[in-house]
């Protein structure tokens, strides 16, 4: 079906999570879709590249895609796949051989989930307010967190959760954002903190933050406030890797987008922001440049300059991965552009693809032929 066809007639895509090699889209509440890279087993038993129905129930929710396994909740109950064991070490690595699992596996000890978010180094689940994760103490999952058992309860009125490499971060009940982890690429602003925590530590100078966002193989993070007002922090691009891009010390403001923001969606080197209207808005890093000090091992100094404007349909969710983006549609569909690579298109094109001729993701073609 091209995006011509797809005019007019709603879809059935209910959620959607973008990882950074791999994307996944539950349809009609009930099943799970997903395509991209099939390493790690995030395609099950598929080679790729998808769209492969991997999951059919009921009640599908909290769907979370990471670098190297998925997570979603089935009537509350959460689930993963992919690296199930064995992650979760404090330099982005593996305890030992991972534990592959290419079929949905039950998390045991939660019940109720209300959120997932999913990064290399952890695994966290938001129920009544309560987080809890699993993987490296660390690496953002908290004291006593190991990728086989549960750390302590982080927070007790949590309503937003995200995950970067090696930080988790929380917005609270009372507005206010706490964040645990490294602090080794400016994950933790305001403190004085260059190692790492284990318990979850207030961010001064935040309020009234309706949801935090994070890329799940960086340090970014930026948190959404009242009306247009989107904060961010951290260090852009893959600091892991030696690419880190330092935003300056403490919070930076990022330029307002004009009218109502309902979320937000944060990559390596791109923030993506989602109107109530469903307009679409983009902040991308201007080239870096030597930065003026040394600061937490980062030679490279950069800023976000925008918002500009993505022409596309209006939009009601937005995911960035490492070389693509893909939105879900107030109609329903999911439409993707970026870097063919792997299939993270959801397509076979070969080609780069922007995104005012953005792909359009079927859920039927692998279950027709």
């Amino acid at each position: 079906m091209s995006p011509a066809q797809d005019e007019g007639v709603p879809g059935s895509v209910t959620s959607l999570s973008v990882g950074p090699r791999s994307s996944c889209a539950i349809v009609d509440g009930a099943s799970l879709w997903c395509w991209g890279s099939p390493g790690h087993g995030l395609l099950g038993d598929s080679p790729g590249p998808g769209p492969v129905r991997l999951v059919q129930g009921e009640e599908l929710t909290a769907l979370a895609v990471g670098d190297d396994r998925v997570c979603y909740a089935a009537a509350g109950v959460p689930h993963c796949f992919g690296v199930v064991r064995g992650f979760g070490t404090y330099d982005y690595g593996y305890y030992s051989e991972p534990t592959i699992a290419r079929s949905p596996e039950r998390v045991r000890g939660l019940e109720e989930v209300d959120a997932i978010s999913v990064a290399r180094n952890q695994s966290c689940f938001l129920s009544a307010g309560v987080t809890r994760c699993l993987g490296s103490a660390e690496g953002g999952a908290g004291a006593g967190a190991r990728s086989s058992r549960f750390g302590a309860e982080m927070t007790r009125d949590a309503r937003s959760l995200a995950t970067g490499a090696t930080h988790t971060c929380v917005a609270e009940g009372d507005g206010k954002v706490t964040c645990w982890g490294s602090a080794s690429a400016g994950q933790l602003p305001g403190t004085q903190i260059r190692g790492f925590v284990r318990e979850g530590k207030e961010l001064d100078g935040l309020g009234g933050i309706r949801q935090v966002a994070s890329s799940p193989t960086g340090a970014l993070t930026c948190a959404l406030g009242s009306e247009d007002a989107v904060t961010c922090w951290g260090t852009a691009g893959d600091f892991l890797d030696g690419a880190g891009m330092d935003l300056g010390e403490g919070l930076v403001a990022l330029e307002g987008a004009g009218e109502p923001i309902a979320r937000i969606a944060v990559g390596l080197l791109d923030v993506y922001a989602v109107a109530e209207s469903g307009a679409l808005y983009r902040y991308s890093v201007r080239g870096p440049e030597p930065a003026a000090e040394v600061r937490n091992g980062v030679r490279l100094r950069t800023e976000l300059v925008g918002p500009e404007s993505v022409d596309t349909p209006p939009v009601a969710d937005v995911g960035v991965g490492l070389s693509h983006t893909c939105a879900l549609g107030q109609d329903r569909h999911v439409r993707c552009w970026g870097l063919p690579i792997g299939g993270r298109l959801g397509s076979e094109s070969e080609r780069a693809v922007s995104a005012d001729e953005p792909v359009v993701v079927r859920f039927e073609a692998v279950e027709d032929e």
